[in-house]
C-alpha cells in the first residue's frame, strides 16, 4: 500500500483532531506492506472461528521532531518540522461467531503492537519507541436478540488498552536576572522518551433497539439507543498538569504532592448519550 497523505498524531486528544498533510518534495509517502496468514473453522453448526496473524513493515512514517511543539504553532512549514522513519506492527487476531438461531453475535480478541524508529536521531534519539496508535489489548462483543420479526435488540460491548503518550517526568527552573525588580523563572520540561507513559484503558457498551414494519415497499425502522451504556468516563482530552497548578475553588489539585510534581488530568464528555434515528428501506 502507498498512502499520499500523512496521519500525524496532535497527542492532546482521543477525538480526531490529528492534521493531514500530502506528501511533497521533502516528505515521501507512506509504503506499507503487510503479511498475513488466516484460518476458518465452520465444522461446528451455526458456529464460524476464525484466527489471523500478520506483520506489517513500514517506511515514509511521518512524526514530529523532539524540539517541536504542535499546539499553537503555524502549519505552513510542517515539512520542516517532522522527520521520516520506518515502523513495523505484528499481531493476532481471534474470533468466534454464532450466525444462527434468534441471539447472534460474534466476540473478537486482538494482540497487537507496533513501533517507530528514525535512525537519524531527530526523534527519541534514534531509539525504537511504541507508536499513538499502540494499543496491545482489544476485546469487542456483539449480540443481537430477534424478539420477533418487528423488534431486534443490540448489545454490543469494547475494550481497548490505553494508548502511549509523552510524559515530562521533571522540569528545570531556569531564572532570568535581566529584569531589576524581580526573577523572572520559567520551567523547561524533560521527557526522557516517546511515548514513555499510556493512558488507562477505555471501555463503555451500547445498546440500541430496532422497530420494524413492513410496507408496500421496503420496511420502516426506529431505532433507539444509549451510548455508553453504564456511564464509563473515558478520557476524551487530556492534560500534562502540575501539583502547583490551581484551579476555580482550589489551591492545588494535589496538595499532599511537593509543589511541581507531574501529572495527567482526563476528562471526559461523552458519558452517557440517548440516541434516536429512523430509516426507510425501499
Amino acid at each position: 500500500m502507498v498512502q499520499y497523505f500523512h496521519r500525524i498524531p496532535s497527542g492532546y486528544s482521543s477525538f480526531p483532531t490529528d492534521f493531514w498533510h500530502p506528501v511533497s518534495g521533502n516528505v515521501q509517502p507512506l509504503i506499507s506492506d503487510q503479511i498475513s496468514l488466516c484460518g476458518r473453522y465452520e465444522g461446528l453448526p451455526g458456529w464460524e472461528l476464525s484466527a489471523e496473524l500478520y506483520y506489517k513493515m513500514q517506511s515514509g512514517v511521518v512524526d514530529y521532531i523532539d524540539s517541536y511543539a504542535p499546539l499553537g504553532t503555524s502549519q505552513a512549514h510542517w515539512s520542516g518540522s517532522v522527520a521520516s522513519g520506518k515502523g513495523s506492527g505484528m499481531g493476532m487476531e481471534l474470533m468466534a461467531r454464532k450466525t444462527s438461531g434468534p441471539l447472534t453475535g460474534w466476540l473478537g480478541y486482538t494482540l497487537s503492537g507496533s513501533t517507530r524508529i528514525y535512525p537519524e536521531g531527530t526523534i527519541n534519539n534514534g531509539i525504537p519507541f511504541p507508536s499513538s496508535t499502540d494499543r496491545r489489548h482489544r476485546i469487542n462483543f456483539c449480540a443481537t436478540w430477534a424478539v420477533n420479526e418487528a423488534v431486534d435488540i443490540t448489545l454490543s460491548w469494547t475494550f481497548a488498552s490505553g494508548s502511549p503518550i509523552t510524559m515530562p517526568l521533571r522540569s528545570a527552573a531556569i531564572y532570568d536576572e535581566s529584569r531589576k525588580n524581580e526573577d523572572t523563572v520559567r520551567y523547561i520540561d524533560y521527557a526522557p522518551s516517546r511515548n514513555n507513559f499510556r493512558l488507562p484503558p477505555i471501555h463503555r457498551a451500547d445498546i440500541s433497539v430496532n422497530l420494524r414494519k413492513p410496507l408496500k415497499r421496503g420496511e420502516r425502522i426506529w431505532t433507539i439507543g444509549l451510548y455508553n451504556l453504564y456511564g464509563a468516563n473515558n478520557p476524551d482530552f487530556f492534560r500534562y498538569m502540575k501539583t502547583s497548578d490551581t484551579i476555580i475553588g482550589s489551591d492545588s489539585y494535589y496538595p499532599d504532592k511537593p509543589g511541581g510534581t507531574p501529572f495527567i488530568r482526563t476528562v471526559s464528555y461523552l458519558l452517557v448519550i440517548p440516541t434516536v434515528s429512523f430509516s426507510r428501506n425501499f
